[in-house]
């Protein structure tokens, strides 16, 4: 198949706005930047901006249920995040920025505050039927009613009662030179509030939390990508943030055990009439290399069930032979999955979330012929989660997961898996940006060619 040169400017084209896209919003004067990769670190929220690292406190923990990345803030109304004071954090002009999402009504549903160990600074939190803000000068309150209220509309029709559900992208802008109150949701200006005074963001011996406005004003709900900047930040650059750089996609072929093409669970098959499962093939059977064939949808309900985890109407047990009790010789067994990704997807972003159960010990899990060094040790009595989010290529790739059968003899052998999250971010081009790239890139071209006809 002929390839696309990489003097084609077709090919140029999407490189470089790639790597304009890629670039995301401007890093500068941004003082603190939360945003919840760290999933790996339990109990730590990093700052990779400022150095700044919070504590989890309570019930606060890493969520994939993200709006930006892979992970998020969990917050439940019974945990928060604790930030030691910083003189970077001492400050008369600032911006915050943060993505929220409530499942249900809030009473006062704190976002970001400093008023641990002190009063009187800066506080931001989801209310019932508005976003609600208190601007302080560390002796004193300058306003408690900075609100983005249910009539402050903007001009996209969105006030400050908040869907459930749904991902919003609060922006509180302290200007002092201008000394305006900017209040902005998803990008859109929805009120400007003059006053006198001189803000203060936070002062010595303050604490600043995460979900959390004032003693025990608790989100309950997600956070994503808290960003704190150390300047008015401009209409642009908050249109930047409230901006998708990359479209968030399902991976579309990639199925539970012992369902169709449409996910509908498969009927339990017999000896005599066994049913094959599409999406699995059998690559090493009892410990021998073999030629791929599609898995089989074990027997319906009745032994090894129990011991083994029932069906449901999300996945069934598949095995290596279609026999009668799923009975197979003791050894390894590796069963395979395929799933795509498109080009330009951000690899970075990619991520797989579910649980596995097998009959007996599950001895690992690899993508792409990689090891991730994961685990079932409670085998087929209950499912047992893992966690894929690294070794992701273009195009086709791979996940084995890998069982051993035993004791010694034939005796039943299967595995179990369901997934809870797979999916990836795809990079979108900016039509402005493509358009002022390909105008350049065409006018090099002819000159090129009127340089080639001229020799």
């Amino acid at each position: 198949m002929p390839t696309r040169s990489a003097r084609d400017p077709r090919s140029l084209l999407f490189l470089v706005a790639a790597c304009l896209i890629a670039a995301g919003p401007a890093w500068a004067g941004l003082i603190a930047h939360y945003d919840f990769e760290d999933y790996a670190t339990p109990g730590t929220a990093l700052d990779p901006a400022g150095g700044h690292t919070g504590t989890l406190n309570g019930s606060a923990a890493f969520s994939f249920d993200s709006r930006v990345g892979r992970a998020a803030m969990g917050l439940n109304g019974g945990g928060d995040i604790s930030i030691p004071y910083s003189s970077a954090f001492d400050i008369n002009t600032f911006s915050v920025s943060a993505w929220v999402k409530i499942p249900a009504e809030q009473g006062d549903g704190g976002i970001l505050g400093t008023r641990f160990g002190g009063d009187t600074t800066f506080d931001l939190k989801v209310r019932a039927s508005d976003i609600h803000g208190d601007v302080g000068s560390g002796g004193g309150w300058i306003n408690t009613g900075v609100d983005i209220r249910s009539t402050d509309t903007g001009s996209n029709g969105q006030g400050g009662d908040l869907a459930h559900n749904a991902w919003y992208l609060v922006t509180y802008v302290i200007d002092d030179s201008a000394k305006q109150f900017r209040l902005y949701l998803d990008g859109d200006l929805k009120r400007t509030i003059g006053y006198s005074g001189t803000p203060r963001l936070m002062k010595p011996g303050q604490e600043m939390r995460l979900g959390n406005a004032s003693g025990g004003e608790r989100l309950n709900g997600l956070l994503d990508d808290v960003r704190i900047y150390d300047h008015a930040l401009s209409d642009p650059e908050i249109a930047g943030l409230a901006q998708p750089e990359s479209l968030r996609e399902p991976i579309g072929d990639l199925f539970n055990t012992g369902v169709d093409g449409d996910g509908v669970v498969l009927s339990g098959g017999s000896p005599a009439a066994p049913v094959n499962d599409p999406h699995y093939d059998i690559t090493e059977f009892a410990g021998s290399p073999v030629t791929p064939y599609d898995a089989f949808v074990a027997e319906a309900d009745g032994f090894p069930i129990p011991p083994w985890l029932a069906n449901d109407a999300l996945s069934r047990w598949i095995d290596p032979t279609g026999g009668e009790d799923s009975n197979a010789p003791e050894g390894p067994y590796t069963y395979r999955a395929t799933f795509t990704l498109p080009r330009h997807t951000v690899l970075d972003s990619v991520i797989i979330t579910g649980r596995w159960a097998t009959d007996n010990l599950g001895t690992d899990i690899l993508i792409n012929g990689t090891s991730t060094g994961q685990t079932n040790t409670a085998q087929f009595g209950s499912l047992t989660s893992f966690l894929i989010d690294g070794g992701f290529v273009e195009g086709i790739n791979t996940i084995d997961f890998m069982v051993d059968n035993s004791p010694s003899g034939a005796n039943p052998t299967a595995l179990r898996v369901q997934y809870d999250i797979a999916r990836y971010d795809r990079l979108i081009p900016e039509p402005s940006s493509l358009a002022l790239l390909g105008i350049g890139l065409l006018a090099a071209r002819a000159r090129r060619r009127r340089a080639s006809r001229a020799a």
